[in-house]
């Protein structure tokens, strides 16, 4: 408990009373989502919100994320991502159901044990109580991106050994998965039975996905064939990584409108074309930092400039502009104190006490026997 506390800045007796004595506070409520249906957010409140950052850029400093994935890291994008799906014959894309939600308190706690960071069991299930909600990882919270992706290693592995195998190229970003080949069809390793709606995957991506703990969302299940247009993360990747059209012309209307109109009407036809996702949310509480959305006009520009995204709305794109940049800076790494930046360098040089694993944490801070362990193996 003394090393985790002073790696986050904090006294181990404070630290214990927020795990233990007091319920950590989290702000739980509801947003759009694009095809319809609602998404529950789970946004971490002080202290533990500066907590989960300080450990998710330590973690950034010492993982290194498999060349497949390409969400939440640096120097990746959903550009890297869909660029490894250019001018493919037929693109393979898939959905995880209930991505964070499905990684739960043991899953974590065991790949914080495992290498690279192979922490003792006793810190590893102190970090993992801080960075889960109700016994799984949240959505909302700044520590869960990096956490997945470091749960996930077994099963990028997994499916980029079968996708290689198979003569396909395999990556993700978040939940979203895709796979994609130069042939005519894909070879039954990757999609048993493709003339069905949705198709359907071979066992072994089905298998594959049961023991990392995640079920395929069949609603989001689609192959993409020659005589279509072919997007991979809101990218169409027939001839080269490129925007809609339709998303070229609004943007460019909305530039116009703003030259022509002001700011205001800029954003209301913005508003007006993305009704879907950009309408005002009804939560009455300040949007906590660590969770992106489409915010009202006022919170727009609130946001825009608390972010640093001023100088895009100095370019002509108004309010909406200032939103895309928003979305955009949601990968990128939480500033932390220098104390954590050094405890980062001690912990990559084994000043804390990373090995002696245990069976049973001395302090008390157990997690049920069935989720501690690894599932599938």
């Amino acid at each position: 408990m003394a090393d985790v506390a002073s790696l986050l800045g904090t006294s181990p007796g404070s630290l214990a009373h927020q795990l233990y004595v007091r319920t950590p506070s989290y702000q739980c409520f509801y947003i759009p989502k694009k095809a319809g249906g609602s998404r529950e957010i789970n946004a971490p409140q002080e202290p533990i919100a500066t907590y989960q950052r300080i450990i998710a850029s330590i973690i950034s400093a010492i993982y290194r994320p498999h060349r497949a994935v390409h969400g939440f890291c640096p120097d990746r994008s959903v550009v890297t991502n869909a660029r490894r799906h250019v001018a493919r014959r037929l693109v393979l894309n898939f959905d995880i159901r209930d991505f964070f939600p499905s990684i739960p308190f043991g899953r974590v706690r065991w790949a914080l044990m495992r290498p690279p960071l192979g922490l003792n069991s006793r810190v590893a299930t102190i970090v993992a109580q801080i960075c889960c909600f109700q016994g799984r990882l949240a959505q909302g919270a700044p520590s869960s991106p990096v956490l997945s992706n470091l749960v996930c290693r077994r099963l990028d592995h997994q499916l980029s050994r079968l996708a290689v195998l198979a003569g396909c190229s395999y990556t993700r970003y978040a939940d979203d998965l895709t796979l994609s080949t130069r042939d005519a069809s894909f070879p039954a390793a990757i999609v048993a039975n493709s003339g069905t709606t949705p198709p359907t995957l071979s066992a072994e991506i089905a298998e594959i996905l049961r023991q990392s703990g995640f079920h395929i969302n069949p609603e989001k299940t689609r192959i993409q064939g020659p005589a279509t247009r072919k997007v991979v993360t809101g990218l169409i990747v027939n001839a080269r990584p490129n925007v809609p059209r339709a998303y070229v012309r609004e943007l460019r209307a909305a530039l116009h409108s703003w030259r022509r109109h002001g700011e205001s009407a800029a954003d209301a036809r913005f508003a007006t074309v993305y009704a879907s996702v950009a309408a005002p949310q009804t939560a009455s509480f300040p949007w906590p930092d660590s969770v992106t959305r489409y915010a009202t006009p006022d919170e727009g520009r609130a946001l825009a400039e608390r972010r640093g995204a001023s100088d895009a709305r100095k370019q002509g794109a108004g309010t909406a502009a200032c939103r895309a940049v928003e979305v955009s800076r949601a990968e990128e790494p939480w500033e932390i104190p220098e104390r954590a930046a050094g405890a980062s360098r001690g912990l990559r040089q084994g000043a804390l006490p990373l090995g002696g694993n245990t069976d049973r944490d001395r302090h008390g801070a157990r997690c049920p026997q069935d989720d501690c362990r690894p599932m599938g193996g």
